[in-house]
């Protein structure tokens, strides 16, 4: 270059510039979760493809063939790159290549003889060679890498020692034990390479923990025990959550299924359920289903309960449906009552001399209303009974027809009950009808009380005797009403001395009583779902003739009522005495039925899981309370109280306005339909929030910093793909601790709606919201909404 001064002087000079080429720079970090997992347990060898060298690869004498007996490969890089190619940026091909290092020779595994397993380098592989024994100087194992992708190869040709055995100290938990080579002893570094060709080589990551070997066998992973009420579907869903590793099953049948004998035990309202079975039914990969059966006692006789239990194997979860929910039996007679009042007809005044109309209070909630008729005068013509006229003629009987005439007072006591006095005669009817509430006398009313089976206690019974039942029926699917008439033989009729059959052993006879049984299969055929609301009684038939069920006097299933007779076959005009009548109800009012399955998880080559207990509650009422186990709780549609105390439980409270307490550990959460108010007690809970417009209330939460606590909005909205600007759907105001949600994603304020109120008002930024865009699940803090 030339310089010039003022008056044009000159000297030249020069300078020099140097260009400095930067390079890359590489590091790298175990990706924990990636990893290489054999599982050992193989029938047949397969085509060995890792080169080890001169090494020779052992030969399993235990798996026929020649090969490995497992491999395994990583679903991607061991290690997570993080890598700067600078200005160059990488090169056009080959710019990284993965490659493994041996960082300890001792692997920390051995043989099932007990020799010791070294590793080695070779060519690019990483062999473990076995010192001493029988398989001396051979390869156990061998382990390569794709230099491109860093996915991991691993074969194996030995069998390991896997020391944990299967014993009762240890409660045979040891069936899927899991090796790994031991640390520091396996690692992985990167080199890369930019534009120019400069190169750089990564740090030395240690995957030595990625790399297992299982001793295969079915594993559990998680179970929940199981509340659900006695009532609606009687059923409900826990977590069954498996794996039945790689020896699952191809196809399915009661000797090939993923699951050992299932057992059952357990008691109903304290008693021991008896004859429990599970059988299997059917299975698929996907699902399998047991049938069940126990019997139970009610009210002194056994009743049969029906059912499946369902595993879910995708969902992890399995299900308990009962046919029918667990029932009680109640007996409840006039000579029992609480009160038998005397009223005017048509009014609730009450009658203390010979009343038309008198009602037996015989429990808590069910009343009986009796009024009479009796024939006038000679009981011929217009005076003689009449059934209605449906068809037309009142001497003829059809279903829905009732039996009528004047009035006549009933005579009702603990001992004897009857029409003008306190006997049934000839032309008599006594008529009851059934009611949850007091009736008094007012008799036009509909009644609303239902029962299965009734009962009449006789007094002097002989042995010519027949009578005509009229049912009163309601159809509890139809929701109507009709009659069915019923002929009874003095052969129907249980004869003391003695007690009554079954649930009626608590009635007494003595040597000249009688007792008659109507019992739901005498007045319904199959498909039927008829309730007695009511009935009438009367010695004679008075001339009127129809068809009639020729009532089976037995009980129970082989009791059923399934011939006619015709009402004119009465014969015997003579009367009787009632000295008690009896209504017999079934509830599933303190009938809570605890039971305990006990599952045993098998493979296909009969590894079996350590057995699991899953124990099942169906609870009566709405208030649950669980145990220190993992429970699943399952409420009602009503206002239900669940609280899990220990455990990780799942509490779920459906529609009403729940209580939920989740009590010590990690719990979720879902209130459901209702406004509920949901608790989550110690321990990292979620809550989640499945209803617009509702407003739960979440009493304690505790997020970051605290406990750790979560609100899941997943069921609410979808955001666009990606997670979108979750501002523009969730609000939190931190003032009043209202959350709200606009399932739109519009931003406006006015389209907000409120779903939950956190009553102790934490800071935005600890709270930990989740949501997803249909896809994928995203979470991000209250702060950023």
């Amino acid at each position: 270059f030339q310089v010039t001064d003022k008056d044009t002087d000159t000297a030249q000079g020069s300078f020099n510039v140097t260009i400095v080429d930067d390079v890359p720079s590489v590091t790298v970090v175990a990706a924990s979760a990636v990893k290489a997992a054999l599982d050992e347990t193989a029938t047949s060898s397969g085509v060995a493809t890792i080169n080890t060298g001169a090494i020779v690869k052992g030969n399993d004498p235990d798996v026929s063939g020649s090969g490995y007996i497992s491999t395994a490969t990583s679903l991607g890089a061991l290690v997570t790159v993080s890598a700067l190619f600078g200005a160059d940026g990488p090169a056009a091909s080959a710019s990284t290549a993965y490659a493994l290092a041996v960082t300890n020779a001792n692997s920390g595994l051995t043989l099932t003889d007990g020799s010791a397993i070294s590793l080695q380098l070779v060519g690019g592989a990483v062999v473990g060679v076995v010192s001493g024994g029988t398989f001396n100087g051979q390869a156990a194992f061998a382990i390569s890498i794709n230099a491109t992708t860093g996915a991991v190869t691993v074969e194996q040709y030995l069998s390991l020692d896997h020391p944990n055995e299967a014993t009762t100290a240890n409660s045979f938990n040891s069936y899927d034990e899991t090796l790994t080579l031991a640390s520091g002893s396996l690692g992985v570094t990167v080199a890369i390479k930019d534009g120019d060709n400069d190169t750089a080589t990564s740090n030395t990551a240690d995957v030595s923990n990625q790399i297992t070997f299982d001793d295969d066998g079915p594993t559990v992973l998680d179970k929940t025990d199981l509340y659900f009420a006695n009532s609606g579907t009687v059923s409900g869903t826990g977590v069954f959550d498996y794996s039945i590793g790689a020896d699952g099953h191809t196809t399915y049948s009661s000797l090939n299924s993923d699951f050992a004998a299932i057992t059952l035990a357990g008691t109903v309202a304290g008693s021991a359920i008896t004859a429990p079975t599970v059988t299997w039914a059917s299975e698929t990969s996907t699902a399998a289903v047991f049938n069940l059966s126990f019997s139970y006692l009610t009210g002194g006789v056994s009743t049969q309960e029906t059912g499946t239990l369902t595993f879910d194997k995708v969902a992890g979860t399995y299900t308990v449906d009962l046919t029918d929910p667990i029932s009680a039996v109640t007996i409840s007679t006039v000579s029992n009552s609480s009160s038998i009042v005397g009223y005017q007809p048509g009014s609730s005044t009450v009658d203390n001399s010979q009343p038309d109309v008198a009602v037996a209070q015989v429990n808590p909630n069910l009343f009986i209303q009796f009024t009479g008729y009796a024939e006038p005068g000679s009981g011929n013509g217009a005076d003689n009974l009449q059934s209605g006229s449906i068809d037309g003629s009142t001497l003829t009987y059809v279903n829905g027809e009732l039996l009528t005439q004047s009035s006549a007072f009933v005579s009702i006591s603990g001992t004897a009950n009857g029409v003008a006095g306190d006997t049934m005669g000839k032309g008599e009817v006594m008529d009851m009808d059934f009611f949850t509430t007091n009736p008094t006398g007012f008799t036009g009313l509909t009644p609303d009380a239902q029962v299965g089976s009734m009962f009449l206690k006789f007094d002097g019974i002989g042995n010519s005797e027949d009578f005509i039942v009229i049912l009163k029926l309601y159809d509890t699917v139809a929701g109507t009403y009709t009659t069915k008439a019923m002929f009874v033989e003095n052969g129907d009729i249980f004869k003391g001395p003695g007690t009554g059959p079954g649930i009626y052993s608590s009635v007494t006879l003595d040597n000249n009583d009688g007792l008659l049984i109507i019992e739901s299969n005498d007045y319904n055929a199959a498909g039927q779902h008829y309730v007695l609301v009511g009935a009438q009684i009367t010695p004679t038939d008075e001339g009127i003739t129809g068809p009639a069920i020729n009532l089976n006097g037995a009980i129970g299933a082989g009791g059923a009522s399934t011939g006619t007779q015709n009402l004119s076959s009465d014969t015997n005009d003579l009367g009787f005495k009632i000295s008690d009548i009896g209504l017999v109800s079934t509830t599933t009012t303190a009938q809570n039925a605890d039971l305990t399955f006990n599952v045993t998880v098998k493979d296909a080559d009969g590894d079996t899981s350590p057995a699991q207990q899953l124990d099942v509650h169906v609870v009566n009422g709405v208030t649950y309370t669980g145990t220190a186990d993992a429970e699943t709780m399952q409420g009602t549609a009503n206002g239900d109280t669940l609280s899990g105390n220990g455990g990780n439980d799942i509490l779920q409270g459906f529609a009403g306005a729940d209580i939920l307490n989740g009590g010590a550990n990690d719990d979720l959460l879902i209130g459901g339909l209702g406004q509920d108010t949901m608790t989550g007690g110690a321990g990292a809970d979620t809550f989640k929030l499945d209803g617009l417009d509702i407003n739960d209330l979440i009493v304690d939460y505790s997020g970051i910093g605290g406990q750790g606590d979560k609100i899941d909005l997943t069921a609410l909205f979808d955001t666009a793909p990606g997670g979108g600007n979750i501002g523009n759907f969730v609000n939190y105001d931190a003032g009043t601790g209202a959350l709200s949600v606009d399932t739109s994603g519009s931003g406006n304020a006015a389209n907000f709606v409120q779903v939950a109120e956190l009553v102790n008002h934490p800071a935005a930024n600890t709270i930990t919201l989740l949501y997803d865009d249909g896809v994928n699940q995203h979470t991000t803090t209250a702060n950023v909404v």
